[in-house]
């Protein structure tokens, strides 16, 4: 009866009748992870593109810190899920905010990143490398790496983005010493130049990274006009023209409150670029 319950909430998610899914998981306590013949609720509400329902899982699954993980009777994740195919990338950042894993692996030992690389999906890697925690150096059942599955696949351009984000975190771990270790290096009359320097540093790291558009994954240099929803999250003008539903961080309805240019980051990315 619980299986039947479950193909019944997956079955409302695909035909986006989000009372009876809230009906079924409130009322006929079916669970909002628990997987069944058509899928788990969040690969069918990812698959179909029930953005609404997706949003109402993910809160309910933070709420109850429920496994966002779980996977499919095919041994697929929400994360696998969306890498299938360039339309839905654009979820990986959500499913990230709420936990889930990148290293998770499927039947064949294959990570999300894999799947992209495999598939020639850049953008996909570009995201998925950016969480501290992927593991870049994983391998499949068969021994093999992302790097080595975008190079078999004949995917240059995204073997190149793989490569140079390998070097880029061994780099960071073999020559980049310890802000401790810095400070030993220097004598106590440097030490509060060097602790201002640093201050500077991190607040301009951290200014960097909120001017990457979420949507194109590129930097926001000048003349690029910048633009925020009422979050002040920041998108670019490139992808403000193809005309944004929603906010690619919050998924604010833009047709409620369409997003303003933000002057203050334009400024900020001309302090910072040029």
């Amino acid at each position: 009866m619980a299986e039947d319950g479950q193909e019944k909430l997956c079955q409302a998610i695909i035909n986006n009748n989000y009372a009876l899914v809230r009906f079924l998981i409130e009322v006929k306590e079916c669970s909002p992870i628990g997987p069944s013949k058509l899928g788990t609720p969040v690969n069918v509400a990812c698959a179909h593109g029930r953005i609404r329902i997706l949003n109402y899982l993910l809160d309910l699954i933070a709420h109850n810190s429920l496994n966002i993980n779980q996977v499919d009777l095919e041994h697929t994740s929400c994360l696998h899920l969306v890498c299938l195919s360039m339309e839905k990338l654009w979820l990986i950042p959500r499913l990230l905010e709420h936990g889930a894993d990148p290293n998770v692996t499927d039947r064949q030992g294959r990570s999300p990143l894999m799947i992209c690389a495999a598939r020639g999906l850049t953008l996909g890697v570009k995201i998925l490398t950016k969480p501290a925690d992927t593991n870049l150096q994983l391998e499949d059942d068969q021994g093999q790496t992302a790097l080595e599955i975008a190079r078999k696949a004949g995917h240059p351009e995204t073997a190149q983005v793989l490569d140079e984000q390998i070097k880029k975190a061994e780099f960071q771990e073999r020559e980049i010493p310890t802000e401790p270790a810095k400070f030993n290096e220097q004598s106590i009359k440097d030490l509060p130049t060097l602790s201002a320097s640093l201050s500077m540093m991190d607040i301009d790291s951290k200014i960097a990274e909120e001017l990457e558009c979420p949507v194109c994954l590129e930097d926001m240099h000048p003349p690029v006009l910048i633009f925020s929803c009422s979050n002040a999250h920041l998108f670019c003008g490139r992808c403000n023209i193809l005309e944004l539903k929603t906010c690619p961080k919050c998924r604010e309805d833009f047709s409620q409150y369409p997003p303003n240019r933000n002057r203050l980051a334009e400024r900020w990315a001309h302090k910072l670029f040029s």
